[in-house]
């Protein structure tokens, strides 16, 4: 069975979360992800108030260089999963205590070339209390494909479009 190499960008926007439950409510809060072993996918967002039971984050972005596998008979992508953390503080302080936890399998997004918002329920710890419904990590993901069996893909350039005839918008390099 033979596979296709596609190495991709993603933009990840870390948005929100909504759905908070009360206990958490003036906490400060911080997503920590991990995409792998490598050091450079993985990190940590700032720390953000939960106000009104909804955490927002402005230009939180995480980009994670990732090489996907794709069966070249079925094009369905192998999993590729990156974790997210929720660590919530008191806001007396203390220590920083993870309430609950989301993963996002990047291979459903590889094949959207624009920004789309995304939401994932996050699975609380038994120790957070609940909230109306489930709370969601709210996420803005694009992909960019920039090799694709090893062979490095360009954009076309605008005045060369036309003779496409709005065809495919990248070339193997």
């Amino acid at each position: 069975m033979r596979k296709n190499e596609v190495k991709v960008t993603f933009e990840i926007v870390v948005h929100a979360i909504e759905g908070v439950p009360p206990d958490i409510e003036g906490h400060g809060v911080k997503i920590v992800w991990r995409r792998g072993s490598k050091e450079e996918n993985q990190g940590t967002t700032k720390t953000s108030l939960c106000k009104s039971g909804s955490v927002q984050w402005k230009n939180e972005t995480i980009v994670v260089h990732s090489t996907l596998v794709q069966d070249a008979h079925t094009h369905k992508f192998e999993e590729k999963n990156i974790g997210f953390a929720i660590k919530s503080t008191a806001p007396e302080g203390g220590r920083k205590k993870t309430v609950g936890a989301a993963l996002v399998n990047l291979s459903d997004h590889v094949m959207s070339g624009k920004s789309e918002r995304h939401c994932y329920p996050l699975r609380l710890k038994s120790s957070v209390g609940s909230s109306k419904g489930v709370p969601q990590l709210v996420l803005f993901i694009e992909a960019k494909w920039t090799k694709f069996n090893n062979k490095r893909l360009e954009s076309i350039p605008e005045s060369e479009r036309g003779a496409n005839k709005g065809g495919a918008r990248m070339q193997v390099g």
